[in-house]
């Protein structure tokens, strides 16, 4: 391209443009190629902690909502990523039906180790589950086989004043 806009006079400036919008591709195809290679360097801990961060602000937007996330540090040591894989799925379904039926405000995330035992709780401020559908949800039922697979046990409470999902992922 720059050989080309030397050459053509007049139709310089369009090669030049086109040339400009290369090269931010190739910027920014290299930033993020440089991100992916840092955050690779990352422990497996800090990695699984952001991807719950980035998956819940972009379900639960902090516009609308207020998201806390405490991960204790050892919490996920020696925790099977299968294991990891099948939460992140459990707690995007459980993100999703906060944001479709709870009208929550507030979430929090609370994800630490016991006994060599994965404990999870999330909690929101929403109106609940009806009594009737407390079970019978095709969400609720999902994260069920999922925690199930995994060697996990998955407790829904529910009142007016919001919905706590109790996971046990068990060594």
């Amino acid at each position: 391209l720059d050989v080309a806009i030397l050459e053509e006079g007049d139709k310089s400036n369009k090669l030049n443009i086109v040339s400009k919008l290369i090269e931010k591709a190739y910027n920014d195809v290299r930033f993020a190629s440089h991100n992916l290679f840092d955050s690779a360097q990352e422990p497996e801990e800090e990695l699984f902690s952001k991807h719950i961060e980035q998956l819940g602000s972009m379900i639960l937007p902090p516009s609308k909502y207020s998201f806390n996330v405490v991960i204790d540090d050892d919490a996920l040591q020696n925790i099977p990523l299968k294991k990891r894989f099948e939460l992140i799925k459990v707690l995007k379904e459980a993100f999703v039906n906060i944001a479709k039926h709870s009208k929550a405000s507030q979430v929090d995330l609370l994800v630490y180790k016991e006994e060599e035992n994965l404990h999870v709780s999330l909690k929101d401020n929403g109106v609940g589950i009806k009594k009737n559908k407390k079970k019978n949800t095709l969400g609720i039922k999902s994260m069920q086989t999922r925690i199930k697979k995994i060697n996990g046990l998955l407790n829904v409470n529910t009142d007016k004043t919001g919905v706590e999902l109790e996971i046990l992922i068990l060594h």
